[in-house]
């Protein structure tokens, strides 16, 4: 999961608040 770029996270879950939320949880986990 550490090789995949920021980016490619925020294409996939879009811009929405709650996503992004989740996505930076799930990689500070």
């Amino acid at each position: 999961m550490k090789d995949m770029p920021v980016y490619k996270y925020i294409e996939l879950i879009g811009t929405s608040r709650e996503s992004w939320e989740n996505a930076v949880k799930t990689v500070v986990r």
